[in-house]
């Protein structure tokens, strides 16, 4: 009967897909042993819950469920033994409600194991009424509980391997594994994808007949292959082959194993393709290292570059000379003809000198209008000076920039090692000092390095620290020279003049203020003066005295960066509690040239909030009258040099008179600088200027002398 039984089952499993494998055999189970209920049900983890995969209601399959298994027969069985309750199973286990709801009487169920015996699920049948025929279904539950579970365990290792597989195919890194005669068995999705070669391609080929590029020696696969045999493992950058012929760096790790049911060796390997990161470190090193602009070595590598020479100097006991180029007035053009141009300009000259100085020379670009020339003197080779000058020709070819020709000079400096410097730093800065001085002594020339330089540069470096210093403890004073009207004998305004002693002696303030300029500290200097100038109005206020205004002079490296800027001049007279007017701003002609637009727009600014704006030292830069249409322009002062000799000098009379002539039909008034004597004043009141100021009046002086000056004046 049994025989028959299993027969049956058997027969219906034949014909079952594998899918379908549980319905199958649960459908066949439920209706040799007659069953209410047949089902195969999965524990969770903790084996708290039972979940159906296959469920028969009598002998037509149902929908599966899930069910708490504690206080259950099937927590017995999860304990991994059979459990069979032929009658009175809701008696025993009176808290399941399950067999309650579905009238249980008889229980017969047997745990699903696997290999090592770990319980993988559960195979019930469920009775209303006894079990007519106990032994045969015990019987059969044991004969088809090791199927059952052997499929469960087949399939949880098939999900393991479809996840693994998964995994692996979502790789970016590409995976192949071949057997010991290195036939490839396997690949996944990111092979193909880096390498080319499909799945169907590359199964049954050998790696080193598909990808190797032919471009590593002999010895580097056999040191590789040595590894692997003592190691078991390799890893490290390879140069491998694409199938469209590309070759392609490639960091490739490689492992050996061996399957332990089989004893067959296998080499597993994982590549990923190097391209991009070396492009991407390929463009880290030229960002770091060149200028994009002009594609000349920048600043750190020509460093590195004059180190290197500097061994080989030192070794040969030889010579390199460094030139530091800077290109004179680069800025004006920038300014006037935009920065396109300015940079097609500099890519020129990187051009033509780069053009003339082949190896061993080096050309760099160090800055904005910077370049170096790093030159071993070896030999018979030129001697630094004509190098210099051939510099000097190069760049002062007329060059063409879109429709314009322009032609541009440059200062050099010149510096030698191991003469001058025993570092690369110390030598770029030896020539840096030398051209400023190149650049100071007129443009358009070179000079060679001198100690005297560097004692002048480390004077301003001092200098500029002090500076620093005085700036934030308030140790500057504020002088006041009067300007006079000519027409009422009465002080109208007063200068406001910057004085620093250091160390119990007075520096000059042409020196610290071109340091202040050089270094930015230009605008705490400018912020320091109006301060003490709005300072020195509200005590003349307080003492009754006249409303005279106070000129303040702002150079080019004072001007705020915008207008909402903490350095705006208007908010700092506002915070100061004085009125705009009282402040006036002088300026130099060489803020007057056209490239300066943006000065011009805010001299109309400062214009329209009452302040008024004077021209120093008129005459002695951009002369120019369309000039002073464009600009704001109050005042011009008229500068020392056309006074000091105007009682003797026809030429000088002239020259005043017909600037007093040319800025009153300009409706702008004119000062005097530098009057130092009677007959100057009466010359000077009869060609009909407006004020004058000089030594004659008073000298620059502290705000408590000038207080007194005006005092006295007024009695």
């Amino acid at each position: 009967m049994i025989d028959h039984k299993v027969h049956t089952i058997v027969q219906s499993l034949s014909q079952a897909h594998g899918k379908h494998f549980f319905n199958t055999i649960i459908e066949a189970l439920a209706k040799v042993i007659d069953a209410d209920h047949t089902y195969v049900a999965v524990l969770d983890k903790h084996y708290t819950k039972a979940t159906t995969i296959a469920y028969a209601r009598g002998t037509e399959l149902a929908d599966n469920f899930s069910y708490d298994i504690a206080d259950t027969p099937c927590a017995d069985v999860c304990d991994n033994s059979v459990c069979l309750h032929n009658g009175g199973a809701q008696a025993l286990y009176p808290n399941d409600q399950l067999l309650v709801e579905m009238g249980i009487d008889a229980y017969v169920g047997t745990p699903l194991t696997d290999n090592q015996g770990q319980v993988l699920g559960i195979l019930v049948a469920l009775y209303r009424q006894e079990i007519h025929q106990v032994h045969s279904t015990e019987a059969l539950f044991l004969l088809f509980s090791g199927l059952i579970a052997g499929e469960l365990e087949r399939r949880q290792r098939q999900r393991k391997l479809n996840i693994h597989q998964i995994m692996v195919d979502a790789m970016g890194e590409g995976v192949l594994l071949t057997n010991e005669h290195q036939e490839i068995l396997y690949t996944n999705t990111a092979f193909s994808h880096i390498s080319g070669y499909s799945q169907a391609e590359a199964l049954g080929g050998k790696p080193g007949e598909l990808l190797s590029s032919g471009l590593h020696s002999q010895a580097f696969y056999q040191s590789m292959w040595a590894d692997l045999e003592e190691k078991h493992y390799w890893s490290g950058e390879i140069i491998n082959r694409k199938k469209s012929g590309e070759t392609y760096p490639q960091w490739l790790t490689l492992h050996q194993f061996t399957e332990p049911e089989s004893d067959n060796r296998y080499f597993l390997g994982i590549f990923y393709d190097l391209s991009e990161l070396k492009q991407a470190q390929q463009q880290i090193h030229l960002r770091e290292n060149y200028d994009l602009l002009t594609n000349l070595p920048n600043r750190q590598l020509l460093l590195d570059t004059i180190e290197q020479q500097m061994i080989i100097s030192r070794q040969h006991q030889t010579q390199a000379a460094l030139l530091h180029i800077s290109l004179d007035d680069f800025r004006t053009i920038n300014s006037s003809l935009g920065v396109k141009s300015g940079d097609r300009l500099l890519q020129q000259i990187a051009q033509r000198l780069t053009q003339q100085f082949q190896q061993p020379a080096t050309v760099a670009r160090i800055g904005g209008d910077e370049f170096a020339l790093l030159f071993p003197l070896v030999g018979n080779t030129r001697h630094p000076g004509n190098l210099a000058m051939t510099v000097l020709e190069t760049i002062q070819s007329p060059l063409q920039i879109q429709t314009q020709e322009l032609q541009i000079t440059a200062s050099i400096g010149i510096a030698l090692f191991p003469d001058d410097a025993s570092t690369a730093a110390d030598l770029v800065t030896k020539a840096e000092q030398a051209s400023s001085q190149a650049k100071r002594q007129g443009k358009n020339e070179f000079q060679f390095f001198t100690w005297a330089m560097q004692q002048q540069s480390n004077r301003k470096l001092a200098l500029k620290n002090a500076l620093s210093r005085a700036l934030q403890q308030r140790q500057l004073q504020v002088h006041f020279q009067p300007l006079i009207s000519l027409h009422s004998n009465q002080v109208e305004k007063c200068e406001a003049l910057v004085r620093w002693q250091l160390d119990g002696k007075q520096v000059s303030p042409e020196e610290f203020i071109a340091i202040a300029e050089e270094f930015r500290l230009a605008k705490s200097l400018g912020r320091f003066v109006l301060q003490e100038s709005c300072r020195l109005v509200r005590q003349l206020d307080a003492l009754g005295l006249p409303p005279i205004h106070i000129a303040v002079n702002r150079s080019i490296a004072e001007f705020p960066d915008t207008d909402a800027s903490q350095d705006d001049w208007l908010s700092q007279i506002s915070a100061e509690n004085i009125e705009h007017s009282r402040i006036e701003f002088e300026i130099t002609e060489s803020l007057l040239a056209p490239e300066h637009r943006n000065i011009a727009n805010y001299l109309h600014r400062l214009k329209q909030a009452g302040c008024r704006v004077l021209l120093d030292d008129f005459g002695t830069g951009y002369s120019s009258l369309s000039y002073l249409r464009n600009f704001p322009v109050d005042y011009l002062k008229i500068d020392r040099s056309f006074i000091k000799d105007i009682e003797k000098d026809a030429n000088a009379l002239t020259l005043v008179s017909s600037i007093v002539a040319m800025s009153r039909a300009l409706g702008v008034n004119t000062v005097a600088e530098g009057v130092e004597n009677q007959q100057q004043l009466e010359l000077l009141r009869g060609l009909g200027c407006d004020l004058a100021q000089g030594y004659y009046f008073s000298r620059p002086v502290p705000a408590s002398s000038l207080i007194e000056f005006l005092q006295h004046a007024r009695a």
